[in-house]
């Protein structure tokens, strides 16, 4: 049994969340702290999200809300993101590719452990287009891409020839 209190307290927790996508010990030092030191209110702002769809989830300092993949609500379904993404005529080959430069950009400035996992606070252009080259070129080569790809689902071969 929940008590009204703890019920109100997750509601406005998960409200924090879905209004700001986190919640930051240092920015939200209450709700961090009621949803770390309570398995009450972590279970209840955790039944929300499965409710909504998402996934409450703490890594370090920071209580996250993360839209599961088919959440259309609180996230982007794959037309609405390759709209946003990519030009009006786009193919599904410019999605995967942008999609793949995402990833690429995340890698390279979070790619560390610990504490904090930001690996570099900069990078110029030219570097950042030779590390995408690299990283196509270096997939297409390995000889076991077809693995590999049907293993992942991802068409390196035609994400390299967009590129």
């Amino acid at each position: 049994m929940y008590n009204i209190d703890d019920i109100k307290l997750a509601n406005n927790i998960f409200y924090y969340l879905v209004s700001n996508k986190e919640i930051n010990e240092e920015d939200s030092p209450e709700y961090f702290r009621d949803y770390c030191e309570s398995q009450e209110i972590m279970n209840l702002v955790k039944s929300q999200g499965e409710a909504f769809n998402v996934k409450v989830e703490k890594y370090g300092t920071t209580i996250y809300l993360i839209p599961n993949e088919d959440n259309n609500f609180l996230g982007f379904s794959k037309n609405e993101l390759k709209k946003e993404l990519c030009k009006s005529n786009a193919t599904d080959k410019d999605y995967y590719l942008s999609q793949f430069v995402i990833l690429t950009l995340l890698v390279e400035f979070y790619s560390s452990q610990g504490r904090d996992s930001k690996s570099r606070d900069s990078l110029r252009g030219g570097e950042f287009l030779n590390i995408i080259s690299d990283r196509l070129k270096e997939a297409v080569e390995r000889e076991d891409l077809e693995k590999i790809q049907a293993d992942s689902g991802i068409a390196y071969e035609n994400i390299y020839e967009k590129w």
